[in-house]
């Protein structure tokens, strides 16, 4: 973890290496949270397109295009107007998205945008006066939208009017100025002198500039004039939509994690084909030169766009879209002995900053996994005992273990910690003891044959029970708890396992009957297999595989003798064929006719 945060402070690409359930993704998961670092993870395959991670033109309506503008709406106007209280008008916005009035949305949207754009205007004149007089008049004019909001027409119009009074018509003079000149013409209608309205003038300048000072920096204005072109293409979107539907370019994870200083995790580089590599090697190319030109610039530290980043040709673009100094790339993938796998080019893979990440074999880091996923589960954990199931089950698994499909099974922290999970989420109901058990069940014995299951229920059973004979904690194990709270009104006993009821009513003839006058026939190998079942739907986390080794152990014995039939049929149609070519009357020449 040190190694990879030293190279991701440095803004370099880096290469993740390691097995499955090594810990590779967790480790980046855990040190974003750290630096409160947004997230992103991409999954490549060998059918993953470049479109799906840079965009491409996809039908959309008028949620697919007003909404992705909600969340960097309200971060710019937090982020422009510091003071003042907004968060009404950005929360009635929410909440148009949240009714899925688009309509209203665009509305919210647009009047927002409406009281920048003479802050933009005032930036650009480079005037200091003139945009902290600005940014008064703009942060209450998007404090009064919040009133308005109904009427979208009629707010824009008073915004406009607002900016008209509170900005320079052709530049020159300050907003202050123009105070003083509305002053003195209003005082000339009621008799008043222009010394006077020039000293009223100045003497609420200073109190204008305390109120509010904003200043726009160079990454709010660029930020605010990309927002008004997405806004602008989103409403031509939605517009089109109305009688149909329309296309528009929608951004792949790449191109979004680039703007918005996200970190990319591209899970399974390996896999991905050609083509995808190149446009992954494209941003790498263009990675050092942008670090060498952020570390060089006194801006880089305040957030601001950095001046490279990658072109969308795809889009039609012109200009590339600017790297966000936040963004991170890590790329992950297994040793390509695996099918399918292959390593990645070596002029790619030399790019990125490689870091193997080996699973901890040291007995004291596998004892701190467990401690701190029991922890709080019970006062004195078996952190040993389970320390010494896992070890052996690894050992049994390299030595004699199959799983369903005839091959070695896989076991690695990622198991471990799956059972664990499982034992901290059903202990307050079940029992550290019994819900250990169940965990280690449902991760480690389920997927094994029948000729191997016993073998490590053995093992677990010691690591629940440390101390206790097999038989007694199998017996002591499989009793049903007591019922959860709402009883046989809420819950269903099956097997020892109180799970949950549905929305539908069970059957009226009993846990055999399927409602349909069929009788569902409960054998020992078919109650096990539904005992397992039961076992890993009780938490409600993990997905369920259901796995059989070959499909003629599901045909009836009788298609089977049928099948045996045909080919003992086949096999004398073939045996009479080759004595009719091997008889000597075959092979007798034909007699010449006498004409």
């Amino acid at each position: 973890m040190e190694r990879a945060a030293a190279a991701l402070a440095q803004r370099e690409p880096v290469l993740l290496v390691g097995e499955t359930g090594t810990g590779k993704t967790t480790t980046l998961s855990h040190l974003a949270n750290l630096t409160g670092s947004k997230l992103v993870a991409f999954n490549l395959s060998q059918q993953t397109d470049s479109s799906d991670l840079l965009g491409g033109f996809k039908p959309v309506g008028a949620q697919e295009s007003l909404l992705p503008l909600l969340a960097p709406f309200q971060d710019l106007v937090r982020r422009t107007w510091t003071k003042g209280n907004n968060e009404e008008f950005l929360g009635r916005a929410a909440k148009y998205a949240e009714r899925r009035k688009w309509s209203h949305l665009l509305a919210a949207l647009k009047t927002g945008l409406s009281k920048v754009l003479p802050l933009l205007g005032a930036a650009a004149e480079g005037d200091d006066g003139t945009s902290a007089d600005g940014g008064a008049g703009g942060a209450a004019a998007v404090q009064g939208g919040d009133e308005e909001m109904a009427d979208a027409g009629e707010e824009r119009a008073r915004s406009h009017e607002t900016a008209s009074t509170s900005q320079p018509a052709g530049g020159g003079g300050s907003g202050v100025g123009r105070k003083g000149a509305r002053g003195r013409g209003r005082g000339a209608g009621k008799a008043a002198t222009a010394p006077a309205a020039a000293a009223a003038a100045s003497d609420a300048a200073p109190r204008k500039r305390r109120k509010v000072g904003v200043v726009l920096t160079d990454a709010l204005r660029a930020a605010w004039r990309r927002f008004a072109a997405d806004l602008s293409a989103a409403e031509r979107a939605a517009a089109a939509a109305e009688g149909g539907f329309a296309f528009a370019f929608v951004e792949g994870a790449l191109v979004s994690a680039l703007r918005e200083g996200w970190w990319l995790l591209l899970d399974e580089i390996n896999l991905a084909p050609p083509e995808v590599l190149e446009r992954i090697a494209g941003v790498l190319e263009t990675s050092s030169s942008a670090s060498a030109a952020t570390s060089e610039s006194s801006n880089g530290a305040d957030g601001e766009a950095e001046a490279s980043g990658l072109l969308l040709v795809e889009r039609g673009d012109a200009a590339a879209v600017p790297r966000h100094p936040g963004f991170r790339l890590v790329a992950a993938m297994n040793p390509a002995t695996d099918a399918g796998k292959h390593d990645l080019p070596p002029r790619l893979r030399g790019r990125f900053t490689e870091l193997w990440v080996s699973e901890p074999r040291q007995r004291a880091d596998q004892a701190a996994l467990v401690a701190g996923y029991l922890a709080g589960a019970a006062p004195n954990p078996p952190v040993d005992a389970v320390v010494d199931f896992y070890r052996a089950a690894k050992a049994e698994a390299e030595a004699s273990l199959t799983d369903g499909s005839g091959q070695r099974p896989a076991y690695s922290l990622r198991t471990l910690c799956r059972a664990l999970d499982y034992a901290r989420t059903a202990a307050p109901a079940y029992g550290l003891q019994r819900a250990l058990a169940d965990g280690l069940a449902m991760s480690f014995s389920t997927q094994l044959s029948p000729e191997s299951a016993p073998r490590m229920e053995q093992l677990l059973l010691q690591a629940a029970m440390p101390g206790t004979k097999p038989a007694a904690a199998a017996k002591a194990l499989s009793r049903a708890p007591a019922p959860p709270p709402g009883g046989a009104e809420t819950h269903v006993l099956f097997e020892s396992f109180w799970l949950e009821r549905g929305p539908l009513a069970p059957p009226a003839g009993g846990a055999e009957d399927d409602g349909a006058a069929r009788r569902f026939v409960l054998t020992p190998s078919v109650r096990k297999h539904l005992a397992n079942l039961a076992r890993a739907a009780l938490v409600r986390k993990h997905p369920i595989l259901l796995q059989v080794r070959l499909l003629l152990r599901l045909l009836p014995p009788l298609l089977l003798l049928l099948l045996l039939l045909l080919l003992l049929l086949l096999l004398l149609l073939l045996l009479l064929l080759l004595l009719l070519l091997l008889s000597p009357s075959a092979h007798a020449p034909l007699k010449r006719l006498p004409f």
